[in-house]
């Protein structure tokens, strides 16, 4: 895991993890998922970098592994009118919120 690319895969159903319905739920998943080293330097970044450091590795591993592409899943269904994207960056930028609170 680099910081630059933060590469993490989110548990999935594959790890019999189930995908998350809710933002707290994806939240709490990705949390217990975290090796330490990898919370820790996630949490060492700016908030004005967070996005630009994630969203296209640890945030295209929650769009695909957690099937947002699809509009109908439980967890798209919490964000109407949200895209893929949109969702993938909400749930990050929550996760790096409650890591800061714990800190």
């Amino acid at each position: 895991v680099t910081l630059a690319t933060f590469s993490f895969e989110p548990p999935s159903e594959a790890e019999d993890v189930p995908v998350p319905t809710t933002l707290e739920e994806a939240v709490d998943t990705l949390i217990r998922g975290m090796p330490l080293d990898y919370r820790k330097r996630f949490m060492e970044i700016p908030r004005e970098r967070l996005l630009g450091q994630t969203h296209m590795s640890l945030g295209m591993s929650i769009r695909n592994g957690w099937q947002l592409g699809d509009k109908h899943s439980p967890l798209m269904r919490q964000f109407p009118g949200k895209q893929p994207d949109d969702v993938s960056d909400i749930i990050i930028e929550a996760v790096w919120t409650r890591l800061q609170q714990q800190r």
